[in-house]
């Protein structure tokens, strides 16, 4: 998990760097991107990361707003029915995960609002700044579980 955290890192403190923007990927790499994406949600909880990297040089921003919206709605969602099924979330914690939910919608609904007002360049730059946040959470992370 820290390795992984050093690289999402690493890659968001590259794209600040870089002096133009990088170039689009092809279509061809939404399948693998998927499947690390998934592999690493499931290990660890968190996969929208890789996500993001992948929008940010395959989409417009309003096209990676809406598109990382419904990831990780959609995503967080199966998880929860089928953690639910399996009898992971029971009683109260169950509650306390659906609590989230409109904290999500208004995280989602404020996120649009500020970056609306950012240009494509400030937006893929906010990106940026984000996976070295989450990187370093997961760095965090791994540290605290030892």
């Amino acid at each position: 998990m820290a390795l992984l955290g050093i690289f999402v890192s690493g890659y968001g403190l590259y794209g600040l760097a870089a002096r133009h923007a990088p170039g689009l990927l092809s279509p061809r790499w939404g399948v693998p991107v998927g499947l690390v994406a998934g592999i690493l949600g499931g290990m660890f909880g968190t996969g929208g990361f890789v996500y993001a990297i992948y929008l940010n040089r395959r989409v417009e921003a309003e096209a990676m707003r809406a598109t990382q919206g419904v990831i990780i709605t959609a995503t967080s969602l199966t998880r929860l029915v089928f953690f639910a099924s399996a009898g992971v979330y029971a009683g109260p914690f169950l509650l306390v995960i659906a609590l989230l939910f409109p904290a999500m919608a208004l995280g989602m609904f404020v996120g649009q609002r500020v970056t609306l007002r950012l240009s494509p360049q400030q937006f893929r730059r906010f990106v940026y700044g984000l996976l070295v946040c989450s990187g370093a959470a997961l760095v965090w992370r791994a540290a605290a579980l030892g």
